[in-house]
C-alpha cells in the first residue's frame, strides 16, 4: 500500500540485488519497526482474546476480522488508485516520496521481487505502529462491550493485513511462492496473480485492491473510481497517464 523505504528514497537506483547499497541506520530502522510491531500486536491480541466469553463473542470476532480484511482491500485500491492516477514524480514533497515508486512498479514490475522482506514491509508496518501503540496504551474495553470486542477484534486483524499488503502483492509477481502462500492465492484468500495481472494488463485502470483482491470486480463494474477522477479533474481525464510519469 505505501511504497518501501527504500523505493521511496532511491527510485531510479538499482534494485537491491543490482549493486544498489542500503544503509545501516535504515536497515536498522526497518528492522526496529517490525520488532515494534510484532510487541505491540502481541499485546493487542493478547488484550483481544481475553475479551472472549463464548460462541457469541467468537462469531464477532470473526466479523471484525472480515471488515477489516475488506477494509484493508479498499484502503490498498484507494491508495493505489490514487497514486496511478494523480500527481506526478515532480510533486513537491509526495512526488519523489509517494508518486514516483508506484509509477517505477509500472516500467519495471519485477523489481518488487528483487527486494527483502523487511524493505518490502516496513513502510505499511510504521503506518499500523501509532494504532496499536494506543490501543495498548487506552484502557481495555470493559467486559461484555461488543462494540469493544468489535473496535478491538478489527485492529487485531486490520494491522497485519495492512503490514503484508505489499508483500502479498510482491508474491503476486513471484514465480514461485512458498506452497501455503499458493494455496492462499488460489483459494483467493489473498491476491491471486492472475487477478493482479489484471492491473498490469489493462493499463493500470483496473483492479487496483492489491490484499485480497475481493473488492477489485465490484469496483471496476460500479465505475466509482473514473467517476471520482472526473469530479477530481473535469474535463482533464486521468492524469498523468503512467506513461509521461
Amino acid at each position: 500500500m505505501v511504497p518501501p523505504i527504500t523505493a521511496r528514497k532511491a527510485h531510479t537506483a538499482a534494485p537491491e540485488g543490482g549493486g544498489s547499497a542500503r544503509s545501516g541506520w535504515l536497515v536498522a530502522a526497518e528492522a526496529a519497526a517490525l520488532a515494534a510491531f510484532a510487541v505491540l500486536l502481541t499485546a493487542h491480541a493478547a488484550r483481544t482474546l481475553r475479551l472472549l466469553e463464548g460462541p457469541g463473542d467468537a462469531a464477532a470476532l470473526a466479523v471484525a476480522a472480515l471488515a477489516a480484511l475488506l477494509a484493508a482491500d479498499l484502503g490498498s485500491g484507494l491508495v493505489h488508485w490514487i497514486c496511478d492516477s494523480f500527481f506526478h514524480v515532480t510533486t513537491p514533497l509526495i512526488g519523489p516520496a509517494v508518486i514516483a515508486p508506484f509509477r517505477e512498479h509500472h516500467t519495471d514490475p519485477l523489481a518488487i521481487t528483487r527486494r527483502g522482506f523487511a524493505e518490502v514491509n516496513s513502510s505499511n508496518c510504521a503506518v499500523m505502529l501509532p494504532p496499536l501503540a494506543l490501543a495498548c496504551w487506552a484502557a481495555p474495553p470493559a467486559a461484555g462491550s461488543l462494540t469493544g470486542l468489535l473496535g478491538a477484534g478489527f485492529l487485531l486483524f486490520v494491522a497485519p493485513a495492512v503490514l503484508l499488503t505489499n508483500q502479498i502483492h510482491q508474491w503476486a509477481h513471484r514465480a514461485a511462492v512458498p506452497r501455503p502462500v499458493r494455496w492462499a492465492q488460489r483459494r483467493r484468500l489473498i491476491l491471486p496473480p492472475a487477478e493482479h495481472a489484471r492491473h498490469h494488463e489493462g493499463g493500470a485502470t483496473v483492479a487496483y485492491c492489491i490484499t485480497t483482491g475481493w473488492l477489485n470486480r465490484p469496483l471496476d463494474r460500479s465505475g466509482l473510481l473514473p467517476a471520482l477522477a472526473r469530479m477530481a479533474r473535469p474535463g482533464r481525464g486521468r492524469f498523468p497517464t503512467l506513461g509521461r510519469a
